[in-house]
């Protein structure tokens, strides 16, 4: 009869120890669930529903910042290979591990005419209408398909211009298509926004168009 009541209490201790091992309790708003963490950029960790309110948190391998609302973390991940994080709830902790990877470089394109281009005829340029970003098909984590372009800052020959969202201003359009042959296009910056709100992503591609006959 002992034994029984051994097993029974062994399973009471463990559903309620204070340290929890859990898979995914909290979500990178840059991803579509995937334990990832991006180096070089601030990853939002959203709580899942019904978790407690986060006290604390540490890591060996990132820096960590509770943010105001006690339910998302600010992670970045100092370098690349798996992450341990140790988080501090009103009620238990929790032991969780995220894999740090680069942050894949998008395909970037102009709408109407195509993706990565390196070149582009007059022709094309009256065509083109706006930048488009998309990942690669393998990319883990689908960063490119869980935000948007907010606003971004291209050298159009010897000129500056910034835009808002996606599409291309009629001034942007206009300098476009004033281009001659062996002049460039250099996308300078994009500024991207998780889809569900959160910190705001800066790249620098540095992409350069060459303008042909």
């Amino acid at each position: 009869m002992l034994k029984p009541f051994l097993l029974l209490l062994s399973l009471c201790l463990a559903a309620t120890s204070p340290c929890l091992s859990q898979t995914n309790p909290l979500l990178n708003r840059w991803t579509t669930g995937a334990n990832i963490l991006y180096l070089g950029i601030d990853n939002e960790l959203r709580a899942a529903v019904g978790m407690n309110k986060i006290l604390s948190a540490r890591s060996s391998g990132a820096a960590i910042e509770v943010n105001d609302d006690s339910a998302s973390l600010t992670v970045r991940p100092s370098a690349f290979g798996p992450v341990t994080l140790l988080i501090r709830t009103e009620t238990d902790s929790l032991s969780v591990t995220y894999q740090s990877d680069f942050l894949p470089v998008p395909q970037i394109g102009l709408e109407a005419v195509g993706f990565n281009i390196g070149f582009l005829s007059c022709e094309q340029l009256a065509m083109a209408r706006g930048l488009q970003l998309r990942g690669h098909r393998t990319e883990t984590g689908k960063i490119y398909e869980n935000c948007r372009l907010s606003c971004f800052e291209l050298q159009i020959g010897e000129q500056q211009y910034t835009g808002e969202g996606p599409v291309f201003s009629e001034a942007i359009r206009q300098a476009l298509q004033a281009l001659k042959p062996g002049q460039k296009i250099i996308i300078r910056s994009l500024y991207l926004e998780p889809l569900e709100g959160g910190r705001p992503l800066r790249l620098e591609p540095g992409r350069v168009i060459v303008v042909t006959d």
